[in-house]
């Protein structure tokens, strides 16, 4: 029983990823990651800070906002 239900964990798991990818190759939106207002973009929010950091990188918690579509 306890296999029986990880395989279907497992079968839902790969019919969603590959729902995901299809989706992504027939909407063909475009990717905005971190922007510093819209002239500079970044793929994750490492590259946004200056290297070496600082002794205290972050005076306030960076404001995450969500891309909106």
């Amino acid at each position: 029983l306890v296999s029986s239900l990880g395989s279907t964990i497992s079968i839902i798991g790969v019919i969603f990823f590959i729902y995901i990818i299809y989706d992504i190759y027939v909407w063909e939106e475009e990717f905005v990651a971190w922007t510093d207002e819209g002239v500079e973009s970044w793929g994750s929010l490492e590259w946004v800070h200056v290297s070496p950091p600082f002794v205290h990188t972050y005076e306030e918690l960076p404001f995450i906002k969500e891309n909106e579509v």
